[in-house]
């Protein structure tokens, strides 16, 4: 696998609840989507996923896979975040990944200058993610360790 196909930067937490319900709670509490496009992802069947324009300013490419439980967004010259949620033993592991998706030269840039900015963020990202979905399903979230 080659360094621009690898996630980047990673972090990771669980909530204590079913994928099922944690993937319902995350797409319904996404502001990457207009509340017609969470209905229409909600949906959404067979091998593709469902593709929209982000809701926040600036658009952006979205990409939910129901079947995978994977929120995806593609935005700015050289970002791809990816949002998973998948089974553990203490509830549901929710994975937040970056990739670098710059093109040519422009991958170094990103790796040098524009990743380890926004990676710094992503722990508290997550954090706050997670919290909210523990909130609203009334169970326990954490953070793992780096």
């Amino acid at each position: 696998m080659s360094k621009r196909t690898q996630a980047q930067w990673s972090v990771s937490g669980i909530v204590a609840a079913p994928v099922a319900q944690v993937w319902s709670v995350l797409l319904a509490s996404t502001p990457l989507l207009s509340p017609a496009d969470k209905q229409a992802a909600a949906r959404a069947v067979g091998p593709e996923p469902f593709v929209a324009t982000s809701a926040q300013p600036g658009g952006g490419r979205v990409e939910v896979d129901p079947r995978q439980h994977r929120l995806a967004v593609q935005g700015e010259w050289w970002y791809r975040g990816e949002y998973t949620v998948e089974p553990h033993p203490r509830g549901s592991l929710v994975v937040y990944r970056v990739y670098n998706i710059a093109p040519g030269a422009g991958w170094w840039v990103a790796q040098l200058v524009q990743g380890p900015g926004h990676a710094r963020t992503m722990r508290g990202h997550l954090h706050d993610l997670l919290q909210g979905i523990g909130d609203h399903l009334r169970c326990e979230s954490s953070l793992l360790a780096a």
